[in-house]
């Protein structure tokens, strides 16, 4: 009998440790359940935390393109209506006198050395207007010796003096008035402006640009027929040791008349390249640059950085044989 009761008791124990051991597991997995599910809602949150975050960059990055584009478009207008200023003002100095289609068509010789009937006539293309860097990019993409004339730093332009690193010979592009503007660039120098306002110019833009030797004129139809004007802004030139290339944007110029006063080399265009943005046009416009250079020995010509020009000088190879293209130092 007490074998039994020893047996049963043993047999009750057993079931109770089972039991115990059944309940602790039980309660196991409910915690085990509940952990996970904390840890699944934990890692959701941080799911969705994170794909808040890739949709704000997401917003972010899109609101910087069209920020982007809207400044690259900005740029563009820019440059448009900077290049429209000069070419416009050219054309509506021609309503003054027709003479400088008489110079295109047989060039006078100029001040300037002349170039040896036994050397290759030399082409100096001078591109204006330069204010971006994407610009300078394009530029230095050419094939070809290409002087830049870059504007002087404005808001519209605040780094242009930095960009003339990338190049050994570059041109200041001072911005002077004009009988008709498209655009007026801030600071331009105008005729009744006094001796010391154009020396306080010139001896700023000579610390912007320290390699600078030469400088031409945006715009400027007014001011470079003024002969009072050029009188008081050559010598202030020749005192900063920059030489003057007058671009002509007027038949009328006074700038060689004063040159000789002061007993000045003066530099002029002879042909603009690009007053109408055609890549037909613009070729045409370098055979002519290139048929004056073979019979004076040298010629300059002006552009500016629009796209048809950039794409007509890519494939100029073939138009520019026979002339060496150097930089405005080499005439």
């Amino acid at each position: 009998m007490d074998a039994f009761k020893v047996k049963k008791k043993k047999r009750y124990n057993l079931c109770f440790f089972l039991f115990i051991i059944l309940i602790g597991l039980f309660c196991f997995a409910i915690y085990r359940y509940y952990l996970l599910k904390e840890e699944n809602r934990i890692l959701k949150e941080e799911i969705s935390f994170k794909i808040s975050i890739i949709n704000d960059l997401k917003l972010t990055l899109q609101n910087e393109k069209k920020k982007y584009d809207t400044l690259k478009k900005e740029k563009e207008a820019v440059s448009k209506s900077i290049q429209a200023s000069e070419i416009e003002d050219y054309i509506y100095s021609l309503k003054f006198d027709e003479s400088l289609k008489k110079h295109i068509q047989n060039p006078k010789k100029e001040t300037a050395q002349t170039i040896k009937k036994s050397e290759t006539p030399k082409l100096a293309i001078i591109l204006d207007d330069i204010a971006f860097f994407n610009e300078v990019k394009k530029i230095k993409s050419l094939p070809f010796k290409i002087t830049p004339s870059f504007f002087p730093p404005s808001k519209r332009h605040p780094n242009t003096y930095k960009y003339t690193k990338d190049f050994k010979v570059y041109m200041i592009h001072l911005p002077m008035e004009a009988y008709h503007f498209a655009r007026v660039e801030s600071q331009t120098l105008e005729t009744n402006d006094s001796l010391q306002t154009i020396e306080e110019r010139i001896k700023k833009l000579k610390k912007l640009f320290p390699a600078a030797k030469y400088l031409n004129n945006h715009t400027g139809s007014k001011f470079t027929s003024n002969l009072k004007a050029m009188e008081k802004f050559l010598p202030v030139l020749k005192k900063y040791n920059l030489n003057f290339l007058d671009s002509r944007t007027s038949p009328n110029t006074k700038a060689q008349t004063a040159a000789k006063e002061f007993n000045m080399t003066l530099l002029s265009r002879d042909i603009f390249l690009d007053n109408i943005g055609d890549v037909s046009y613009i070729r045409h416009q370098l055979k002519e640059a290139v048929r004056i250079s073979k019979k004076r020995g040298y010629a300059i010509a002006i552009g500016h950085p629009r796209k048809a020009t950039f794409k007509a000088l890519k494939s100029a190879k073939d138009i520019l044989k026979g002339v060496e293209v150097v930089y405005i130092n080499e005439i």
